[in-house]
């Protein structure tokens, strides 16, 4: 509960960009956390409670919900990031459908 409030906050600072959220949405079978119905973009994270595995999810999405784009975030990633205004930064990328930046630490040196 607390990571969805934290990500419908995040969103909501997106407001512009997101229109209408919506809580609690099933997609065909499946729950998604959030929905931002102004660009049919669904957020889930990947721990979000259900019983089929995330792979056949994955494959699914475009057969049960062919409207909606399914922005998943992985949770070990969203609970590292140390702010809001990291969080926030991350939804809008994957409203966007941006590609994660490049990690710096793990770059190699000379």
């Amino acid at each position: 509960a607390a990571r969805s409030a934290q990500l419908v906050a995040a969103l909501e600072a997106c407001l512009e960009e997101v229109g209408e959220l919506r809580q609690g949405v099933r997609l065909g079978p499946y729950p998604v956390a959030v929905l931002a119905a102004g660009p049919g973009v669904a957020f889930d994270f990947d721990v979000h409670g259900c019983i089929v595995n995330r792979a056949l999810r994955r494959q699914q999405w475009a057969a049960v919900a062919p409207d909606v784009r399914v922005a998943e975030i992985p949770i070990a990633l969203w609970d590292s990031l140390p702010s809001s205004r990291e969080r926030i930064a991350l939804v809008r990328r994957r409203l966007l459908g941006e590609e994660e930046p490049p990690d710096s630490d793990n770059e190699e040196e000379d």
